[in-house]
């Protein structure tokens, strides 16, 4: 079974993955949440690596982009995928995460169905077409 961290301090986006999750169907997948990056790096620290993060970047506290530089620092973690999902679309936000070595940017979906696709495509490239190391 996979797991896939989801940093995210909206309630509301929290909301949206979790039905989306259950709408393309996860019962391969296990999802664990935490509401911003430090308890992140807590969770990082404290539990198997995840197979997959999913990252907001605008939180209070440390943020998206320090927490992918954190995770990408560190060589016990620096293999985990790591996909930022935020509403900030700028080239120049998009370049930094990519620079921090983000493997992968999307810009937050804004339906249900949205979300639904976001999760579909997530599955299917992250979970069940490229082989992630173990």
């Amino acid at each position: 079974m996979a797991t896939i961290l989801i940093v995210e301090d909206e309630l509301i986006d929290q909301r949206f993955l979790k039905r989306a999750f259950e709408a393309v169907g996860h019962d391969d997948v296990s999802l664990e949440f935490v509401d911003n990056a430090e308890a992140a790096v807590a969770h990082l620290d404290r539990e198997t690596a995840p197979d997959l993060v999913v990252s907001d970047l605008r939180m209070p506290g440390m943020g998206g982009e320090a927490l992918v530089s954190h995770i990408k620092s560190r060589d016990d973690l620096k293999t985990i995928p790591t996909v930022v999902l935020s509403t900030a679309d700028g080239k120049d936000i998009v370049r930094d995460c990519y620079e921090r070595h983000a493997n992968a940017y999307y810009v937050k979906p804004d339906s249900a169905a949205g979300y639904a696709g976001f999760v579909d495509i997530l599955k299917k490239h992250w979970l069940d077409t490229v082989e992630l190391p173990s």
